[in-house]
Order: C-alpha cells, then sequence, then structure tokens
C-alpha cells in the first residue's frame, strides 16, 4: 500500500510539471498566433505572461526575451524596444551565444531603419564581423544580417553596396535551402534595380526567380515573380509582350483558387486590353477582377469572424483557467498551513525535550575549545614573528651578499647586480608591508611605490634625474603589488641605463589611481624612447597582470598600464 502510494505521488509531481510545461508553449504558441494577426498587445500578453514565470540566464529566456522587443517595436513603442535590446545585448538576461549576438543586431538595425535612423541601422548591422564559422554554423542569421544592410544601402540611395549585399544574402539562402529568405533577396535585389531603372537587370532577377521556384516546385512564389516579370515589361510600354506574359502566367494558376495572385494580373490586362482598344476583353478581365476583390472580401471577413471567435474562446479559456488557479492556490495555502501548524508543533516538542541537554553539552565543549583556541592562537602568532624574521633575515642577506659581489666588479656587470639588488629590496619590502598591514590580503600601492623610488634614489641623483610621483592611495592584491614593483623597477633602471644620455633635464612621472574597480598607472620619461622594440621584461610584467597597456615613443618613454584591482 505505501509502495502504491508513493509511485502515485511521483505520477503527480509528473503531471504538474508537464502542465506547468505544457501552459507556458502554450502561452508562446498564442502569441506566435496573436503575432500572425498582427495583435501585437495581445501577444505582447502571452510574451509577459511567459517571461515573468520563468527565470532569465538561459538561451530559451533571451530568444523570447528578443522576441518581445522585436514585438514591442511592432506596436511602435520604438523606445521600449531600443531599451530591451540594448538591455539583451549588454548581458541583462544572461551571456549571448554567438547566434542571439548576431540576431540582436538584425533586430536593432531594422529598428533603425524603421524610425529612419539608416546610419545608425549600417553601424549597427556592421559592428559584428561575420566568419566562415558564423556562415557555416548560422546560415540564417547571417542571411537576415545581409538583406537588412542590403535595405538600409538601397534606402541611403547606395546601389553598389545594397547589390552587393542582396546577392551575398542570396548566396547563404541559395547554400541552405532558405527559401523565405531567397524570395525576399529576389524581390530586394529585383526592386533596387526597377527603382534605380535599371531594368534589364531587374527583368534579369525576376527571370532568376521565376527558373529558381520552377525548379523548386513553388508554384505560389512562381506566379508572383512572373506577375513582376510582366509588371516590369508593362511599365516599358511593351503592351503585346506584356499581355503575354500575364496571359501566360494566368495558365500557371488556372487550377488554382487563389483570387489575390490573380486579381492583379486581371488588373493589368484590364489596363492593356482598353490600351488596345479591344473593349469587350477589357470589360471580361475586370469583371474576373471584381470577382477576385469579392473573393477576397470574403475570405477575410471568414477569417475576422474565425479570429474573433478563437480570440473569445482564448479569452473565456483564460478566466477558466484563472479561476482553477486561484482555487489551486487557496487549497495550497490552506494545506500548508496545517502541515505548518503540525511542524511547529512537533519542532517545539523537539526543543523542549533536546535544548537542556545542548545547552550543557556547548557550554562544557565551549570551555574546553576556548583553552586549546588560546594556546594554538599564541603559537601561532609565535611561529608567524619567527617566519617573519627569518624571511626579512634571509632576504637582507641575499642582499648584503650581492652587494659584496659588486665590490668586485665594474661596467656593466656591477650594474647587473645593482638592478637585481634592487629587485630583491623590492620584495623585501613588499614582505615588510605585508607584516605591516592589518589586512594580509592587500597592500597600500602608494606606501610600496615610495619604497622603491627611495631604493633608487642614489642613482637618480648620481645622474642628475628629478623622479616625482603623483600617487593616490591604492590597494592592491599581494600578487599584483609583486609584479607592479617588478615593474616598476624595471622601468626605472632601463630609464637609468638607457634614456638620458643626451636629455638635458632628466625627468621621470609616474602617477596611480583607482577608478571603478581599475588601478590606472602611468609611468613616463622624457629620455630618448625607444631604439627597437619593447623591452621583454616589461612585456612580460604586464602580461602577468592581464592588464590593457599601451607603450608610446614620441617625446620620451611613456607606458599606460590598466589592470582589475
Amino acid at each position: 500500500m505505501k509502495k502504491g502510494l508513493k509511485y502515485l505521488w511521483f505520477f503527480g509531481i509528473f503531471l504538474c510539471a508537464w502542465a506547468q510545461s505544457s501552459s507556458a508553449q502554450s502561452d508562446l504558441d498564442s502569441a506566435k498566433y496573436y503575432l500572425e494577426l498582427s495583435e501585437f498587445d495581445i501577444a505582447a500578453h502571452y510574451y509577459e505572461k511567459w517571461l515573468n514565470q520563468h527565470q532569465p540566464g538561459n538561451e530559451e529566456y533571451i530568444n523570447v526575451m528578443m522576441n518581445y522587443a522585436a514585438n514591442v517595436k511592432l506596436q511602435t513603442k520604438y523606445g521600449e524596444s531600443l531599451k530591451l535590446y540594448e538591455e539583451i545585448k549588454n548581458g541583462r538576461f544572461g551571456d549571448l551565444n554567438r547566434r542571439q549576438e548576431i540576431a540582436i543586431r538584425v533586430g536593432m538595425g531594422e529598428l533603425f531603419r524603421t524610425i529612419d535612423k539608416v546610419d545608425r541601422s549600417l553601424k549597427e548591422l556592421l559592428s559584428i564581423s561575420l566568419t566562415q564559422a558564423d556562415l557555416r554554423k548560422y546560415p540564417k542569421e547571417c542571411a537576415a544580417i545581409y538583406h537588412r544592410l542590403a535595405a538600409s544601402y538601397n534606402q541611403k540611395g547606395i546601389l553598389d553596396s545594397a547589390v552587393y549585399y542582396s546577392q551575398a544574402s542570396m548566396k547563404i539562402s541559395r547554400d541552405h535551402n532558405l527559401d523565405n529568405y531567397m524570395s525576399i533577396s529576389f524581390n530586394e535585389i529585383a526592386n533596387i534595380f526597377e527603382k534605380n531603372q535599371m531594368i534589364d537587370s531587374a527583368k534579369f532577377y525576376y527571370d532568376q526567380a521565376c527558373a529558381f521556384w520552377k525548379e523548386k516546385g513553388a508554384l505560389r512564389l512562381y506566379a508572383n515573380a512572373f506577375f513582376n516579370r510582366a509588371r516590369v515589361t508593362y511599365h516599358e510600354g511593351k503592351l503585346d509582350s506584356a499581355r503575354w506574359l500575364f496571359e501566360q502566367n494566368l495558365k500557371s494558376v488556372e487550377n488554382r483558387n487563389w483570387p489575390e495572385v490573380t486579381g492583379p494580373i486581371y488588373h493589368y490586362l484590364t489596363q492593356i486590353y482598353y490600351a488596345k482598344g479591344d473593349s469587350m476583353k477589357a470589360l471580361k478581365y475586370e469583371l474576373k477582377n471584381m470577382q477576385d476583390n469579392l473573393s477576397m472580401l470574403r475570405k477575410s471577413q471568414d477569417r475576422n469572424l474565425l479570429d474573433m471567435e478563437a480570440k473569445y474562446k482564448s479569452k473565456e479559456k483564460d478566466r477558466e483557467l484563472k479561476y482553477h488557479q486561484l482555487e489551486i492556490e487557496r487549497k495550497e495555502r490552506e494545506l500548508d498551513e496545517r502541515n505548518e501548524r503540525l511542524f511547529l508543533l512537533f519542532v517545539s516538542l523537539l526543543l523542549a525535550v533536546s535544548i537542556l541537554v545542548l545547552i550543557a553539552i556547548f557550554a562544557i565543549r565551549f570551555r574546553r575549545n576556548n583553552h586549546k583556541l588560546l594556546k594554538l592562537l599564541k603559537e601561532n602568532e609565535f611561529l608567524l614573528a619567527e617566519s617573519n624574521h627569518r624571511i626579512k633575515n634571509n632576504l637582507q642577506l641575499i642582499t648584503s651578499l650581492i652587494m659584496q659581489e659588486t665590490d668586485k666588479y665594474s661596467g656593466n656587470d656591477r650594474k647587473i647586480l645593482l638592478e637585481l639588488s634592487n629587485k630583491i629590496e623590492s620584495i623585501s619590502m613588499l614582505h615588510k608591508q605585508i607584516y605591516l598591514e592589518e589586512s594580509k590580503e592587500e597592500i597600500d600601492l602608494k606606501t610600496y611605490f615610495l619604497g622603491i623610488k627611495e631604493n633608487y634614489e642614489t642613482f637618480c641623483k648620481e645622474k642628475h634625474v628629478a623622479c616625482e610621483l603623483e600617487l593616490e592611495t591604492v590597494y592592491a592584491s599581494i600578487d599584483k603589488s609583486l609584479y607592479l614593483g617588478l615593474l616598476l623597477s624595471e622601468l626605472i633602471s632601463n630609464s637609468l641605463k638607457h634614456a638620458f644620455s643626451s636629455t638635458k633635464e632628466p625627468k621621470i612621472l609616474l602617477k596611480l589611481k583607482a577608478e571603478n574597480e581599475k588601478v590606472y598607472l602611468e609611468y613616463w620619461d622624457n629620455g630618448s624612447g625607444l631604439k627597437e622594440h619593447t623591452p621583454t621584461l616589461v612585456e612580460l610584467m604586464c602580461m602577468q597582470l592581464k592588464g590593457k597597456y599601451t607603450i608610446a615613443s614620441e617625446n620620451g618613454f611613456k607606458l599606460n598600464l590598466q589592470i582589475k584591482k
């Protein structure tokens, strides 16, 4: 019996999860349905409902949010749509994958084109560089980028670029069987040429479209392309050729009940026969055109009635679901309250039995642990003091040994030993500061840099170099402080060694500041600048710091470094 109840409980959980998933999918289906009907306000309601029931941070949520932003644009709420697109692009709802990075540019580019900010549209569409891998993995999004670029360039009247991107979109669509985008590209490029009175080129692409859709067996798209081809011929004034093309177009769809396709054909044939003086045939086609218009009107009325009926049923269903949901929530609250009361009663009884025992145990253990902790603390303080003392002595011993060796050498060898001594002294100062600081995780860079500068004071005076420091109080981690100290030592050493051979008033300037969780370091000397490439050790230190840096060699040597705290 218990085993059966257990299985029943698991089955109930499964049904709840399935119902919730089905409800969420139903919301998206409803949004898509009303979007196709151009009921953008109702579609927005279902998008908002779905978004409120889910947490951001995953791919599906971002996809739905992009569809919602596009729907807001269709509601003509352009400012709100742009805000949503910016928030998506900046990662507010989660990190974007590569496909979404491309798709968001399509959405924003189309938004700017809609509000006649074509330059902003082009800037957004061109801001992402498509690679060969993108073209292979995300052909649909890449085709969309290209045909939106074509539309924007066409809007600006830049014909060459419009044609180039239309052809690029067409190639991707053809290679990946993207029929919808292929249709858009054919019409777009043909319209570009037609708009610019390049009729032969427009007819060429309409012919290409006809051949493509005929091969695909897409009769409706073939008929539309054939109609455009005939229409261009009509506007050229070639009435006989246009008449023949329109009549061939009619033959291709004679067994289809497509009044929205045949109606425009009848309209042009009416105009042609009137122009040729054949009133009987003109009236015949005019009558057929009126019949098609009446048929389309009836279809539209039927569709509107079905839409109204579906909308009514959907609202009724929503009300029923809301009522049942409220009833379920009420019962769940009652059950939760009863379970909570039972749980509190059980906990109270358990606590009453165990509190006295726990108090006694904790009191005994606390006294015993307190004694042990005090003993361990004293031992740790002694060991830490001894360790720091020995590290300090060892570093000083190394420095003393190096300084003794400098007396045995001269020239460049002696300089190398002195530089090594200064670097070890920089590490020694860092250790001393760690020992003196209350926090053992961060170092005051201002105090640390001042100490490094004092190490080089003698060398600066020997070469009459003015060393100025503009330092703010900045704290950084021990690892980064170590590399910054070694970098500063290397920079000062290089300047003293190589920079001031022909400088009248040699000068070194160091600036340090912190803004927005970033540390900015600027080092400059007015020496001769770099003669070849950046010093290897300087580059190595910058790489270890994982910082952004620039090096300039005009009017001396200048290094700008930016790192995270």
